[in-house]
């Protein structure tokens, strides 16, 4: 079940790839690098309670929130790599983000997975292998034992040589400090 408090998630010994201060720190991991967190839990990761999430509501996550545009870290990202053919790619948690799945149509074929979305075809377990598996601020919303259990499906569908883009948020303390879930940058 999902948690109703927020985790500052990091990922120990290990550097993002893209890190904003006080907004998000992206981790783009390897197959490998993945084996090795999963391997070395709990010494490989940290999480820790920061903020109290939202009660549930529907059958969405109750963090999940419809976008108007894409997220910055997905924008970040596809911003630096570009577009690419024939990939196909797992949005793994993608709740009511339906923008950042559209934006990641131009790595290849997406496919949408989350557990809480209530349509039965998202909700599916997917089979990969995937060339790359984003998982964009979900990971803040889960306790460790079930982002455990998340980062080991994330690298039982990526391919040998495939990427997963992790995100997740670096704003908690500031959300917490202001009292609100939704809070807006200063």
């Amino acid at each position: 079940m999902a948690s109703e408090m927020q985790y500052d998630v990091r990922f120990l010994g290990m550097r993002p790839a893209i890190e904003r201060a006080g907004e998000f720190a992206q981790y783009h991991l390897s197959k490998v690098a993945l084996s090795g967190i999963l391997a070395n839990w709990p010494l490989s990761s940290q999480w820790i309670a920061k903020s109290p999430g939202r009660k549930a509501s529907g059958q969405y996550h109750p963090t999940a929130i419809s976008r108007t545009r894409v997220s910055a870290p997905l924008r970040e990202y596809l911003a630096r790599v570009g577009s690419a053919n024939g990939m196909v790619v797992l949005y793994h948690g993608v709740g009511r983000d339906e923008i950042g799945a559209q934006a990641l149509q131009m790595r290849g074929l997406v496919v949408r997975f989350d557990p809480h979305h209530p349509d039965e075809e998202v909700r599916r377990d997917p089979a990969g292998p995937f060339d790359e598996v984003h998982s964009h601020y979900t990971l803040n919303v889960v306790d460790a034992a079930i982002g455990h259990a998340i980062l080991a499906q994330i690298h039982a569908v990526l391919s040998d040589d495939g990427v997963a883009i992790i995100t997740v948020r670096r704003d908690l303390d500031r959300r917490q400090i202001q009292g609100m879930e939704g809070a807006k940058k200063p």
